[in-house]
């Protein structure tokens, strides 16, 4: 707001007081600081610089509001810029207005390369995902029209990479009329990184308690196999010709045995190509 609108002075340009009072200096760009601006009629008296007439400004009401208002700004400009959570606010054409230091870093964008520029649906990874979001914005799901609280959705950094998040945002209106949206961008990858570590660790303990039941239910029957089998090498001479079919047996037994004892000291799930495609639980776990 100016200060001739708020103060109904009448000495803006073709005002109503112009003719009597003359044009107020701070007309026409000076409005909303014409604390700082010599020359102006206040209290009925022509003021001087802005160091001699402060003490007349601080006792008008307009001057109080806008030291308030930019007081205001600054403290949410500052949370905007610490918040860690990626802050994007467009106009209502959609094009970026607000784009905080969490953004940069989220979208690997610098801000001045995106205010007044981007368009938001660049932001998504498609711009069918930037319809579905504006449809949850205006539905009343996820918080009531004009809000999305917590909504999964994909954004791409300026490499084209996907990257997950979670979306909270609000429609701004002004005489309830829509002037654009404003939305937070959780970054998901640690989160879903996180859960992703937790499935294999799960997978890794199921595929230790198996290993161990497999150990369990061998270890006796094995070494009976052993033992027998090293009783017959004892007693066949070597000349004999079922030697070799034993011997080989032997070998088969010697090589399980080693296979159970690479089982016993699993301690991760790593996987090696096959036949056909496929892959198989890689016993010698090597990277």
């Amino acid at each position: 707001m100016n200060c001739w609108e708020f103060t109904k002075c009448g000495r803006e340009g073709g005002g109503t007081k112009v003719a009597e009072l003359g044009t107020c200096p701070a007309w026409p760009d000076h409005g909303a600081s014409c604390a700082r601006v010599a020359g102006t009629l206040c209290q009925g008296e022509v003021q001087g610089s802005y160091a001699k007439k402060l003490d007349s400004c601080n006792s008008c009401d307009f001057y109080r509001i806008t030291q308030v208002t930019q007081h205001s700004h600054t403290i949410s400009q500052k949370l905007v810029d610490l918040c860690p959570i990626g802050i994007i606010g467009v106009n209502r054409l959609g094009i970026v207005t607000i784009f905080n230091p969490a953004a940069e870093r989220l979208l690997e964008r610098e801000r001045g390369a995106v205010l007044g520029i981007l368009s938001i649906t660049e932001v998504y990874t498609s711009l069918a995902e930037a319809r579905r979001l504006k449809k949850l914005v205006h539905s009343p799901e996820h918080g009531g029209p004009g809000i999305l609280d917590g909504v999964d959705a994909m954004v791409r950094n300026v490499k084209g990479q996907s990257i997950p998040i979670r979306l909270w945002a609000f429609i701004m209106r002004e005489l309830e009329m829509e002037v654009g949206s404003v939305g937070f961008f959780y970054d998901q990858r640690q989160e879903k990184a996180s859960q992703q570590a937790l499935l294999v660790r799960e997978k890794l303990e199921s595929v230790l308690q198996l290993a161990g039941a497999v150990l369990h239910h061998l270890a006796q029957p094995m070494q009976i196999l052993i033992g027998d089998v090293n009783l017959l090498m004892e007693d066949i001479p070597n000349n004999n010709p079922g030697r070799e079919s034993v011997e080989a047996i032997a070998q088969g037994v010697q090589t399980i045995n080693h296979l159970l004892e690479k089982i016993r000291h699993l301690s991760s799930i790593r996987t090696a190509d096959y036949v056909g495609g496929s892959r198989i639980l890689d016993l010698d776990n090597k990277p």
